[in-house]
């Protein structure tokens, strides 16, 4: 608030705080340098002292838990000199004095409201006490005796109270789509020397959650697929009760977002190829960015062949004669490194009654371990673990002789029977072939 006072000094010197409350009872911390007005009520705090330069050239020196009022008392040279001041006019005033000490009575009886202290009579009875406010100045030294005892009256400590109040300073950071952005509002902030300031959500987002920790910590998550810019407000809460607040700008950078093939249905006739064009493939499919949308490729053919054009459309070949399930797939791109497969399933439709062609698939054999006890034939299931694509029945056609044993093929069972020679023990080996119904053949051992 601006002084409309005269100023009458400066802070020579300061240790620790003091301060300054004007008259509107508005209050001021005071630093070495700051003016000190006529009027004001100077305050220092418990262990400071201060240092008034006035005008005229006098100092001034408060200590701990003192307080001056800075009127014409203290600052005015036209003032009564001291000695003048320091002089007593009567002799019954002295006496007065002398007997109201000596009976525990009160000065403030005999003496005036406005006054500190005596005025001298101009004759030869003696001094009156000096002027409590005219402690600038020196006067010859004087003694008084009294038949009174002297008592020291303490001096009432005096604290001074200053409310400090938190700072909330505006913030902004850089987030990034589909992303929890962490940070510290604290960082630039001035919490108040009150202790237990307190960091809260004033006003959330509106494109996102906020979480604000006590501490002044913050998590922000940007709702999905959102970019732009976007805030909210908290505040700071001191012990005291006193608030502050700020407000947060957040750029949420974009990322790109992968587009969606969605897959797709046809039916062709037998032996007929069928195209599909590129806008008729990427119809159901979409990107969150909206971006434009091209096929990049298409592979995977079941029961025929696939072509990608040169324009972007897709034509199927089926297998000739074939009638059935078809499918093959196709892949997307949104220019900007996202893509996506999707598969079209089709039904290829019988237009003739021609078979179309077997194909046969070879069976499998696969070894087997067993073992006998010396003497003794073991008939050897050994289709158990052989396969075949098609599912068919294998047969076992043909075996060979062990090194130390031979080797029949049951009449019934249709599995190999493996006859050790006498009395011989150990390992020996011997193959055999299976055949599917359409020949096929495979070995194991």
């Amino acid at each position: 608030m601006a002084q409309t006072a005269n100023i009458i000094g400066t802070v020579s010197l300061i240790e620790g705080q003091a301060f300054a409350k004007s008259r509107d009872g508005s209050q001021r911390e005071l630093r070495v340098g700051d003016p000190v007005y006529e009027g004001e009520v100077i305050i220092t705090a418990p262990g400071s002292r201060i240092e008034l330069a006035f005008a005229d050239g006098n100092t001034y020196l408060l200590r701990g838990n003192e307080t001056l009022t800075l009127d014409a008392s203290v600052f005015d040279a036209a003032s009564t000199g001291a000695k003048e001041a320091a002089l007593l006019t009567g002799d019954d005033e002295l006496k007065s004095i002398a007997r109201a000490i000596a009976e525990g009575n009160s000065l403030d009886q005999l003496l005036e409201e406005t006054a500190a202290g005596l005025t001298g009579s101009g004759g030869d009875s003696g001094h009156s006490f000096v002027q409590l406010a005219r402690v600038l100045e020196v006067v010859d030294p004087l003694s008084f005796k009294f038949d009174s005892t002297v008592q020291t009256l303490a001096t009432e400590p005096q604290s001074v109270s200053v409310n400090d109040v938190p700072t909330a300073v505006n913030d902004s950071f850089q987030g990034t789509e589909d992303t929890p952005l962490n940070g510290s509002l604290a960082a630039n902030d001035t919490p108040s020397r009150d202790s237990g300031n307190i960091w809260s959500l004033e006003t959330g987002a509106e494109h996102g959650v906020v979480v604000v920790r006590p501490d002044g910590s913050f998590v922000y998550t940007p709702n999905a697929n959102y970019n732009g810019q976007d805030g909210f407000s908290y505040r700071i809460t001191d012990a005291n009760g006193d608030v502050s607040t700020a407000t947060v700008t957040i750029d949420v950078a974009s990322v790109n977002d992968e587009p969606l093939a969605r897959n797709d249905l046809g039916s062709m006739k037998q032996d007929t190829p069928l195209s599909f064009s590129a806008g008729t493939l990427l119809g159901n499919d979409s990107d969150p960015d909206g971006d434009a949308l091209t096929i990049t490729s298409a592979d995977g053919g079941v029961h025929g062949q696939v072509v990608l054009n040169g324009d972007g459309s897709i034509t199927f070949i089926p297998e000739a004669g074939y009638y059935g399930p078809a499918s093959f797939n196709y892949s997307i791109t949104d220019g900007h490194g996202g893509t996506s497969t999707a598969t079209v399933n089709l039904t290829v439709d019988q237009t003739s009654k021609t078979t179309p062609p077997v194909v046969n698939h070879a069976p499998t054999a696969n070894p087997d371990v067993l073992s006998t006890n010396e003497d003794t034939p073991i008939t050897i299931a050994v289709r158990g673990n052989d396969t075949d694509p098609d599912g068919d029945i294998l047969t076992v056609t043909a075996v060979t002789n062990g090194a130390n044993g031979s080797v029949t093929i049951d009449p019934v069972s249709g599995n190999p029977v493996y006859t050790p020679d006498a009395n011989w023990h150990g390992t020996d080996t011997f193959s055999y072939t299976i055949t599917d119904p359409s020949g096929a053949t495979s070995t194991a051992t």
